[in-house]
């Protein structure tokens, strides 16, 4: 018998962490970019590059809409991911609703879930939802929902 509910509601809100691990990996390129031997040109251009993948990972950021993710039926993984309206969406529009159907492998550690899903046509959808996306009790819940889920699939 599980614990785990058989509905749930997780409100996934923009990640810090997700960003900071963005920006170290563009430091991090900028740093082997000045280390390798190029020429001038090359490193200018290799560096503009990534001032334009950081400053396009800050934008990304900012404006980053909340979501909520809904578990509509446990025992068939019938999901829902609700986003907010863009700013140039209709007033009658509140919320665009995209039906999912949660993917056979899933990541779950204490500080990271990565969850994988499938649309009705067939497209991938992937939430990164560090620990900071979410508040502690729903990324536990989370966790246990997908972890729950696993054991309890035939092999």
């Amino acid at each position: 018998m599980s614990l785990v509910p058989k509905s749930a509601e997780f409100h996934l809100s923009r990640s810090t962490y997700y960003l900071i691990a963005r920006l170290l990996l563009v430091a991090l390129a900028a740093a082997l970019i000045i280390a390798l031997p190029l020429m001038a040109w090359a490193r200018v251009v290799g560096l503009l590059c990534l001032c334009v993948a950081a400053s396009w990972f800050i934008v990304d950021y900012r404006f980053q809409r909340p979501e909520r993710l809904l578990l509509l039926d446990g025992a068939t993984d019938r999901w829902r991911l609700l986003s907010a309206a863009g700013p140039h969406a209709r007033l009658t529009q509140e919320a665009a609703a995209v039906e999912l159907q949660l993917a056979p492998n899933q990541f779950v550690t204490r500080h990271l879930v990565i969850v994988y899903f499938r649309t009705e046509q067939g497209k991938s959808i992937v939430r990164v939802l560090p620990s900071d996306s979410l508040s502690p009790q729903e990324h536990r819940l989370l966790r246990r929902l997908l972890i729950d889920r696993s054991s309890n699939r035939p092999i």
